[in-house]
């Protein structure tokens, strides 16, 4: 008989292959603002957050990283599926597109995660209400 464990796929994944995939399966934005304006916003919108309280944006949950530097920001994210599933961790990065004045944010994953509709529905969900509560 066959070694059960010799013909199972080995299911280690490369840091190449999380790369890619979080490259696939990553959602990024232009504003036409500049980088400062939507820093200083989002620190005024994320004040009151904390590890223990985030603020909520519809089913998903942001909380304000440590680190931070001259050419962005980054945030950590809970990017909400339903109550019927774990939110997915994300990091949102915010930073100048380019060498344009605009602004970029970049929200991916930080694991691994499972391509759905509720996915990229909520993915860009959250997209928007960021975009239309900095750009007010």
């Amino acid at each position: 008989m066959a070694n059960p464990q010799s013909v199972l796929p080995d299911r280690t994944v490369g840091a190449a292959h999380c790369a890619r995939r979080a490259r696939d399966l990553s959602f990024a934005r232009r504003l036409d603002m500049p980088l400062e304006l939507a820093v200083e916003r989002l620190d005024a919108l994320l004040a009151p957050a904390t590890p223990e309280v985030p603020v909520a944006l519809g089913r998903s949950t942001m909380v304000r990283r440590a680190a931070g530097s001259a050419e962005g920001q980054s945030f950590d994210v809970l990017l909400g599926r339903g109550s019927a599933r774990r939110p997915v961790p994300m990091e949102l990065r915010v930073g100048r597109w380019s060498t344009a004045s605009d602004t970029a944010l970049d929200l991916q994953p930080r694991r691994d995660v499972r391509p759905s509709a509720r996915y990229f529905a909520e993915g860009h969900g959250l997209l928007d209400a960021l975009e239309a509560l900095l750009l007010r």
